[in-house]
């Protein structure tokens, strides 16, 4: 892709080549996508909604773009509202290979390879 530097930290993205399919590929990565409205069941609890809110706000501002999969979550986690703050916050997490692990497993429904 022609996007090399993580909207959110403005760091660049490491390629890394897929040995199986001998593709390049970004490391620790995403493209952002919307999450069907039906993935959720129905909820009433206040914090499940502010989540769901946040969720779809990130979703919104960053959809179709690549990111660090550290960076999504920790936009994800950030409080509603601040959206000024949502840039910093994520700009200071440093991203490791078992934060990748742990986040791939929080957005796979949106974790696909992004092929550089």
């Amino acid at each position: 892709p022609n996007q090399k530097i993580c909207p959110v930290c403005q760091e660049k993205f490491e390629s890394v080549q897929d040995e199986e399919t001998d593709k390049w590929m970004y490391a620790g990565s995403l493209r952002v996508s919307l999450t069907p409205e039906s993935s959720d069941p129905p909820s009433t609890n206040p914090s499940e909604l502010e989540r769901r809110q946040r969720r779809a706000d990130v979703e919104q501002r960053f959809l179709n773009q690549i990111v660090h999969q550290s960076c999504y979550k920790s936009l994800l986690m950030s409080r509603p509202n601040s959206s000024s703050n949502l840039i910093s916050s994520s700009s200071s997490s440093t991203s490791s290979k078992e934060e990748s692990k742990e986040s791939s497993s929080i957005v796979s429904v949106k974790a696909e390879p992004t092929l550089s």
